[in-house]
């Protein structure tokens, strides 16, 4: 009889065992997908930073070509985006025919919704319901362009200026301003990170390139 007791109980320890080792299992395939889905984030965030880079790139270079051939009007005021410009198309006084035809903007900045065409970055909030880059052109000798986007997370705006900052060798950037004041660049051209960090402080920010065109 004392045998005949010890078999239920090796099997109740058998089954308590089990259930330790199925917990330990799920929460070893938890923190496997959580992980997966922390580097699917980052890697959705980094390939965003790295698409707006590009549009800003495309973006001067187009620019730099259509006013080499005279395409743009000279600029009548010595300071873009000030109040008096009318800049809330993406160039100013441009109308949509004109934006689309000129080919300045990347296509996939291009969104038209209805009978309205709005221009956004890549780390544009959706739906559209405005423009998020606006360029303009301003000063003499030299004549700059500027390029604004709108509309950026504090993160993103981190991200991005230091980001643009560092791959702005030979594209004649003068500045970079972040909500209207300058995040001031080191001698190699570069933005540090407390530098964005402070600028960046807002939940929805504006960051400005502007780009010596000649002069």
């Amino acid at each position: 009889m004392p045998f005949a007791h010890r078999i239920p109980s090796c099997n109740r320890r058998r089954k308590g065992y089990t259930l330790v080792e199925t917990m330990i299992v799920m929460g070893i395939v938890a923190s496997v997908v959580g992980g997966l889905f922390w580097l699917a984030t980052v890697s959705h965030r980094h390939r965003l930073y790295n698409q707006a880079s590009d549009e800003l790139a495309v973006i001067l270079d187009n620019a730099r070509n259509y006013y080499t051939l005279g395409g743009f009007p000279s600029p009548t005021l010595g300071t873009c985006f000030n109040a008096s410009s009318s800049f809330l198309r993406p160039l100013t006084g441009w109308t949509a025919t004109q934006i689309t035809t000129a080919g300045l903007f990347p296509s996939q900045m291009v969104t038209k919704i209805g009978t309205n065409i709005y221009i956004a970055h890549a780390l544009s909030s959706r739906p559209l319901s405005a423009h998020t880059v606006q360029t303009d052109l301003c000063g003499t000798n030299p004549v700059l362009l500027g390029i604004r986007f709108t509309g950026i997370g504090k993160e993103q705006c981190i991200n991005t200026v230091i980001r643009t900052a560092a791959r702005a060798g030979g594209t004649n950037l003068a500045r970079i301003d972040v909500n209207g004041t300058s995040a001031a660049m080191g001698n190699n051209g570069d933005v540090s990170l407390s530098t964005a960090t402070t600028r960046c402080g807002a939940t929805s920010n504006t960051i400005a390139w502007y780009y010596r065109l000649g002069g």
